[in-house]
């Protein structure tokens, strides 16, 4: 059994939720279903903000087994006087400060029991509230991880730790001769690539135009547009493209539009009620695979637009240009497209600018693609994940269409592009159209997403739950300074490493010091 226990305090309501954040933790780590998990953290958040909004402080008490989740919140202060009233949806007596912030719609009980297995609740007026629920576990069914798609020069690594503490998923380590990606936590982001100042990372694609075969394709993305001044449109690009032998190319923004509108036409036709993800970038996709599984369900049933291309284009030679790892991932790991090169989107700019000098006219297309019709739009890894826990305790119902990029700026922000990203939007956009093409259309997703093994600890959840004691009992020997110089994030990111054998407690050299270090083990015990 793992215990946590959490201190609430009352109108803390931002505080509120650190227990429902660990639980999640731990049933990802010890491989329960996506669905289950999901359910889990909205009950306990449920019975976090109770306490903030209506009580002067309460306790957490959750107890995880391999076969359910236990919790047991009590509070101090006003009780509930007539509980059949308090279970009725939208009956609510919270104050004007948590109604303004969003809280106490009156959903929160009824919430927590719709969400549970087993519940109960006992009230005193003028004393306080005792919430017991319990939510079955169940093991869930997870992906083959593939091999990451970003490379690693340790040579030039300084050991500056920046990718360690920006990684959105904990997926870096620093050894002695440089930096290592642990591949079954790697989404492909470019958060990485992003902060490293000396070049360390990059993406796996080949460094110099291939030939054009006579009946080749180009992919390109429409953030090469953007890479070349103010007074090179897009025919001029595509004019060049021509000269180096692609008589053919199609870009990868109009597969994105496509998508948007399928998309919209997808929620107005099914009546889609409540939260739904246009799934436009595959990093994201990857990170709701790892760390938010319980949100797949809501991603719309559409290939990414890469994805997409690449399924149109098995059975002819084609070239593409990914605008970050997780794109090209999507390539290479598509065993029919063998033939297909993956060229670096720098490299392809650096080989046009040369010729594009001498180019200062053309010709806009008028053929061109409308916008995409209007949906929230969120970019960045940071502000993405922001949303995401929102989203899995169930707080951002009313954005029925939204497109999350982990780059700023979407496409354009990847690093694998020199121009800053608002100036190659600009440009792309104000450099004439993208011509149609009908193999650019959305694809509807045969094969579902699943959850990603990620962090889990082991496939048997028993075994799981030995592992995570053991981590617990490796944690309270460390000094908890966080501070990355063992090479791992955190410190308990150090002890899970020690525990699944990828690493030592001695890297730490602060261990010394720390106040569970002689007898911290000896005096856990397990229950």
């Amino acid at each position: 059994m793992h215990a946590i226990v959490a201190e609430i305090e009352g109108g803390d309501y931002q505080g509120a939720g650190k227990g429902s954040k660990d639980i999640k933790e731990i049933l990802r780590k010890v491989g329960v279903d996506a669905n289950t998990i999901r359910r889990a953290i909205i009950a306990v958040y449920e019975g976090e903000m109770n306490v903030a909004i209506h009580a002067y402080n309460g306790v957490l008490r959750a107890a995880i087994t391999p076969d359910a989740l236990e919790v047991i919140i009590t509070d101090t202060g006003p009780g509930i006087p007539d509980i059949e009233q308090a279970m009725r949806e939208g009956f609510s007596t919270a104050p004007p400060e948590a109604r303004e912030l969003g809280f106490g719609a009156g959903m929160g009980l009824p919430n927590i029991r719709r969400n549970t297995d087993r519940f109960s609740l006992d009230s005193t007026p003028g004393k306080g509230t005792t919430l017991h629920f319990s939510v079955f576990l169940e093991p869930g069914v997870l992906e083959r991880v593939n091999a990451s798609a970003i490379t690693i020069k340790q040579e030039k690594c300084i050991k500056c730790l920046r990718c360690l503490n920006a990684c959105p998923t904990q997926a870096i380590r620093i050894r002695a001769e440089g930096p290592e990606i642990l591949r079954h936590l790697c989404i492909d982001c470019t958060v990485c690539m992003d902060v490293c100042p000396q070049g360390v990372f990059d993406m796996d694609c080949a460094d110099d135009p291939p030939p054009a075969p006579g009946s080749g394709i180009l992919i390109a993305p429409d953030a090469l547009f953007g890479q070349f001044g103010p007074a090179i449109p897009r025919s001029a690009v595509r004019e060049q493209l021509q000269e180096l032998g692609w008589h053919e190319h199609l870009y990868i923004q109009h597969a994105e539009t496509a998508l948007f509108q399928a998309a919209s036409d997808f929620a107005l036709n099914e009546k889609t009620a409540g939260l739904g993800f246009i799934p436009v970038c595959p990093a994201v996709l990857n990170l709701i695979q790892l760390r938010y599984p319980s949100l797949i369900p809501y991603v719309l049933p559409f290939l990414s637009p890469m994805e997409s291309i690449r399924d149109r284009l098995l059975t002819g030679l084609a070239v593409f240009v990914p605008s970050c790892p997780a794109q090209s991932a999507l390539v290479r790991d598509c065993g029919i497209l063998s033939p297909s090169t993956r060229l670096h989107p720098r490299n392809l700019a650096k080989s046009l600018l040369p010729r594009l000098q001498w180019s200062r006219t053309g010709t806009v297309s008028d053929d061109t693609v409308s916008e995409p019709p209007p949906c929230l739009i969120i970019t960045g890894m940071r502000r993405v994940c922001q949303f995401l826990d929102k989203a899995e305790r169930g707080l951002t119902e009313d954005c029925v269409l939204t497109a999350l990029y982990a780059c700023e700026n979407g496409c354009y922000g990847s690093p694998v592009w020199e121009t800053p990203p608002a100036v190659a939007m600009f440009r792309a956009k104000s450099g004439g159209g993208i011509i149609r093409d009908e193999r650019l259309g959305p694809l509807y997703r045969i094969k579902p997403l699943v959850p990603r093994a990620g962090v889990r600890l082991d496939t048997d959840m028993v075994k799981a739950m030995k592992k995570l004691r053991e981590i617990d009992r490796s944690c309270k020997q460390l000094p908890g300074r966080d501070c990355g110089v063992c090479g791992a994030p955190t410190c308990m990111t150090l002890a899970e490493d020690a525990v699944m054998g990828r690493a030592v407690l001695d890297a730490c050299i602060f261990r010394n010091n720390s106040p569970g270090h002689e007898s911290g083990a000896a005096k856990e015990t397990d229950r």
